[in-house]
């Protein structure tokens, strides 16, 4: 009895220690699966030998984190707006916590009532929040003192003291630039000065919160805003935002122009060089540097295979305010045919109107809408006036939803006709979702389907008559992204497309406003070496007050410096270059992300190769190669 009590205590025991055991195993098998796809997340295969007539191995980097193109290919304000949108989400929900956690307390319950009735009036489209008012520098060559403020034409008549009177700021001459401090201003003693601390004397600003409907601008010299405003009608208020919102109705690739040819630029001398040149030789043109005017970052990524991969970013500093602005027109285009649907169409009409605010007083420009015909709102592009921005915005209210879709029919006419002079830049907008119900457009004698996406931006590239550059816009998920996305990257333009229409408008204006502008036309650039074959994008858009050039290459590891020359023309049409150096190894590093985007760039280029080529084989041979740089670089491509 003694014995088979001791055996039957031995297998109490191991019973209880069965969980303990079985806990110790999910621990270790967790552990060893993690260190598993641990490495092979990072591990390079090869492919097996393969018979032989069959094509050659490759390396296959096998990758755990896949990025869309369109992620890669925004441009820098678009990565702006998309971080600043996605700091207000959390800003928001945060808010949202905080004002929960609180229970009893009465300001965290009317703080999360706050938020829970913000986040239902903006899912149904109901707050329309006013931009904030921005600074704008007026010039260099102004005749009245720099600092003094001008009022926006929305003043009202009674000015009331609830706004905050405006800061006097000092600025000692001996502290600027030379080049600042040669141009002509008005210049005062330095005074002391005494803040009047009292809050009840009256304010020069007007009421309120400094804030409007459709936005206000204050000119107070010496600091470049972000978004000029020019001549703000007084009919474009709450009253006209509020009508539309609720009452609206129901190689081979030329024309990319690639890299150019040997003396399409000057040589690669410093600017010293070739401003003497031009002085002593007369036959030789006078080139201007730009070299003062804007601001040149390059950052690098090098691989475990000693590849390198570079960024290269261009943009106007604060010395560029003294470059005047290039003349330009401005074609806004809108949908409003019955694919498009009611709350995308006022989204459309509201953020044209808007717009129209933003025009460059320089400019020109006209208004355009089609269904199955179009129409525009003037006979031929119009002055940037208050009169006829009103009838513009007049013309606009009128829109419905009507009739069916040609694409073609709406652009492409304009497209061809141009403005007249190869000199004078013309931007078309397009506000569409890029899908056609009708089928055919006649050219003339000339079929284009609008359902064929290739034949459809063939044709539009070649009625361009080279200065037009396209800006489709679109909006929700179906929009016809193949036909948006190649129609502005071929005619030197891009595609703006956001997810949620209710941000439709607020980033539509903010866009059109980034390109009222334009310092430097007809940028082309001119490498030094065989990277000058790596180098993306091919074809440069125009240089802009507000808006960043990026180019992407590759290089080898026994590559040291990279010399670039950039070119184009200026308000003046005077010649203008930029020619700078930089070594690799002295250059910032970046992440993976330099080389996933000039993959991307990349992959762009060859998918709008194979859009213009009509050899069947080149064709393949392009796919094939895009797909291995998605796969390679870990880029989801839905073309």
């Amino acid at each position: 009895m003694e014995k088979s009590f001791e055996i039957d205590g031995n297998r109490d025991d191991t019973m209880k220690k069965i969980p303990f055991y079985i806990l110790i195993s999910l621990i270790l098998s967790l552990i060893i699966h993690a260190l598993i796809l641990f490495l092979f997340g990072n591990y390079v295969f090869r492919s097996l030998p393969l018979e032989q007539n069959a094509s050659p191995h490759r390396i296959v980097k096998v990758t755990t984190k896949l990025i869309p193109l369109e992620e890669l290919t925004k441009r820098e304000i678009e990565r702006t707006q998309d971080d600043e949108r996605k700091k207000s989400d959390q800003s928001d929900a945060q808010a949202g916590v905080e004002g929960g956690t609180g229970t009893g307390d009465q300001e965290g319950y009317y703080s999360n009532v706050t938020h829970m009735m913000r986040e239902m009036f903006k899912s149904e489209d109901l707050i329309k929040p006013p931009p904030t008012p921005e600074l704008r520098f007026e010039g260099v060559s102004v005749d009245k003192a720099v600092l003094q403020p001008q009022l926006p034409q929305t003043v009202p008549s009674k000015v009331l003291a609830t706004a905050p009177r405006p800061k006097v700021i000092e600025i000692k001459m001996e502290g600027l630039p030379l080049t600042r401090q040669a141009l002509p201003r008005t210049t005062v003693p330095a005074m002391e000065r005494v803040d009047v601390p009292f809050k009840s004397l009256p304010s020069l600003l007007p009421h309120g919160e400094m804030t409007s409907e459709t936005g206000v601008s204050y000119n107070v010299g010496l600091s470049l805003g972000t978004r000029p405003k020019f001549g703000v009608p007084s009919e474009l208020g709450k009253e006209v935002l509020k009508e539309l919102s609720e009452g609206a109705d129901d190689d081979l690739l030329t024309g990319l122009a690639p890299l150019p040819g040997k003396g399409a630029l000057p040589p690669l001398t410093t600017t010293a060089d070739k401003a003497l040149k031009a002085d002593t030789d007369p036959m030789l043109p006078k080139v201007i540097a730009l070299d003062n005017f804007v601001d040149v970052n390059v950052t690098v990524y090098r691989d475990r295979r000693g590849t390198g991969y570079f960024r290269a970013s261009i943009k106007a500093n604060s010395r560029s305010d003294a470059m005047g602005d290039i003349a330009k027109d401005t074609m806004v285009i809108i949908d409003h045919s019955n694919s498009i649907s009611t709350s995308k169409l006022s989204q459309f009409k509201s953020a044209s109107i808007e717009a129209l605010t933003y025009l460059n007083p320089n400019d020109r420009f006209n208004v355009v809408s089609f269904t199955s015909h179009a129409k525009s709102a003037f006979p031929r592009f119009v002055e940037a006036n208050d009169e006829n921005r009103k009838e513009a915005a007049e013309y606009i209210k009128r829109l419905m939803r009507r009739g069916l879709t040609d694409v073609f029919g709406g652009i492409g006419p304009f497209v061809q006709a141009g403005n007249g002079d190869l000199n004078r830049p013309m931007n078309i907008f397009v506000l569409t979702d890029g899908q056609s119900t009708i089928d055919v457009h006649m050219m003339g004698t000339t079929k284009v389907k609008n359902t064929e996406n290739d034949e459809f931006l063939r044709a539009m590239v070649g009625v361009n008559p080279g200065n037009v550059s396209i800006y489709p816009f679109s909006a929700g998920k179906n929009a016809n992204r193949t036909l948006l996305d190649f129609m502005g990257y071929l005619n030197r333009g891009h595609n703006y497309h956001v997810d949620d229409l209710k941000d439709f408008r607020e980033n539509l204006v903010r866009y059109i406003s980034n390109y009222t502008s334009l310092i430097v036309r007809d940028m082309k650039y001119l490498a030094e070496g065989k990277v000058s074959r790596s180098i993306y994008p091919r074809d440069l858009p125009h240089l802009y007050r507000r808006e960043t050039l990026e180019l992407y290459g590759q290089f080898d590891s026994d590559d040291k410096d990279l010399v670039l020359t950039l070119s184009g023309y200026d308000s003046k049409n005077q010649h203008r270059d930029l020619v700078f150096r930089r070594k690799y190894d002295e250059c910032p590093e970046g992440g993976r992300e330099i080389a996933q985007s000039w993959a991307a760039q990349k992959i762009l280029h060859l998918r709008a190769e194979i859009i213009l080529c009509t050899d069947a084989a080149k064709k393949a041979a392009m796919e094939r190669e895009f797909k291995r740089l998605a796969s390679d670089f870990g880029i989801i491509v839905a073309y």
